[in-house]
């Protein structure tokens, strides 16, 4: 259920070995509620940071990133009990790096994991080694340029690695990627490439119409192979035609392949990029509307790389394109927030705060009535056909959601637990 508690924190039938205070663990071993923190990745970063703070200066996009960035970790932390990340996301991001030496004890606690790669087993002596020969591969595999840019960073010194080594050293457990090979990334970029169901229903209407085209969970190959219905935004497209031309596709698709076969590495960006260029060589620019697509297969080919160190647990992805189409909003969590506190202003979450919030009896009814909430506003939005970048309609639908719940007689302002978080609450605001 998805709310239930389980008492252990690790399964220890999926236990490998302990090598003195560490143990080994796959991802998939780990019980509880857990997720794969995806927001923390660099690359994510960075693609947050463009859509949301782009006209911000410099000094000011960096303290809003942390900010959000910790609100939403501080959520994802509410709503598991297990929240794991990727070890090299600390080395790549000062961000990421700052605030989980901020909340250190939830690391210590295990509150916070982080998976590794199956080649480390001891983090002093491994890590460093790791992450050269990731470098190496990215810097001669298919488009990795950028992936192998994001580990070599100005500011990752000796000085810093030992701050992220020190860092993950507080943790005792290694929990490692799905060892089976259909996990692996290029398997799984394969495989969905190859997934060539339904391709004849992914059609665009108009611009307005790609968010919610763009939400459903479409594969790698329905995503190249997508259609126009019509788009009148920039200029009338004849019925069925292909946003992408197919024989550049057909192309990309065949490099792809043959860059698999002879296991070399491909980057997360390798189909967009390598689609943008053989758009280009064809003497021709990207539409508006293929930018748009190929922001969805950006999304899809990160959510496949997340699959890869994530296993069966839930992908927490707090990615621009993704968020509005998540029961894990940070704007919708404010607002629940705000109800139970009885508050008009925002409220910001510190460490202390939700640690305190955590201890509290009966945890699982905090975040079941908001998951609720937002399941119904899920179906309130398909039935009244509303968009999720509606702002307006969509927040006005969810108040009143919270509020139902909020003022039933045994709603969440008339629980014991409720009321205890209440309390907590008013600290923060």
């Amino acid at each position: 259920m998805p709310g239930e508690r389980v008492s252990t924190i690790i399964d220890n039938s999926r236990v490998e070995k302990k090598l003195g205070k560490k143990k080994t663990i796959e991802i998939d071993g780990l019980s509880e509620r857990v997720c794969y923190f995806s927001l923390a990745g660099n690359l994510a970063l960075d693609a947050f940071s463009k859509i949301k703070y782009s006209t911000f200066t410099k000094e000011r996009r960096r303290s809003k990133l942390k900010k959000d960035f910790s609100q939403r970790l501080f959520l994802a932390v509410l709503m598991f009990d297990k929240v794991v990340m990727h070890c090299s996301d600390p080395l790549r991001s000062e961000i990421v790096l700052e605030v989980l030496e901020e909340n250190l004890q939830w690391i210590k606690d295990g509150r916070i994991l982080f998976v590794f790669s199956h080649h480390i087993i001891d983090i002093r002596k491994d890590y460093k080694i790791y992450i050269n020969n990731k470098i190496k591969e990215y810097s001669e595999g298919f488009h990795s340029e950028k992936e192998a840019e994001s580990l070599r960073q100005e500011h990752i010194d000796d000085e810093y690695y030992e701050r992220v080594i020190n860092l993950l050293e507080q943790t005792d457990y290694l929990v490692h990627k799905p060892s089976t090979e259909s996990y692996s990334f290029d398997k799984l970029v394969i495989r969905d490439l190859m997934a060539q169901a339904q391709t004849e229903n992914v059609i665009i209407d108009s611009h307005a119409d790609l968010p919610q085209v763009l939400s459903l969970n479409l594969t790698l190959f329905q995503l190249l192979h997508m259609r126009y219905l019509k788009c009148n935004d920039d200029e009338e497209k004849e019925v069925g035609k292909f946003v992408f031309p197919q024989d550049i596709v057909d192309d990309v698709i065949e490099k792809i392949k043959d860059c698999l076969e002879q296991e070399n590495t491909i980057a997360r960006s390798a189909i967009v990029d390598s689609l943008e260029d053989e758009i280009k060589k064809k003497g021709s620019t990207v539409t508006k509307l293929q930018k748009k697509v190929l922001k969805a297969v950006s999304l899809r080919m990160d959510i496949l790389y997340c699959k890869m160190n994530s296993g069966e647990q839930l992908i927490l992805e707090f990615h621009p394109s993704y968020e509005n189409g998540s029961n894990y909003q940070i704007d919708c969590f404010n607002e629940y927030l705000k109800i139970i506190a009885q508050s008009r202003t925002p409220i910001f979450l510190t460490h202390q705060i939700t640690d305190k919030i955590l201890r509290v009896d009966d945890l699982d009814y905090f975040r079941l009535v908001f998951l609720n909430c937002m399941a119904d506003m899920r179906e309130h939005m398909k039935l009244s056909q509303i968009n999720s970048n509606d702002a307006n309609q969509y927040r006005e639908k969810l108040l009143e959601l919270f509020n139902i719940v909020a003022f039933q007689n045994e709603g969440i302002r008339n629980r014991k637990p409720m009321n205890s978080i209440k309390d907590i609450l008013k600290e923060a605001i």
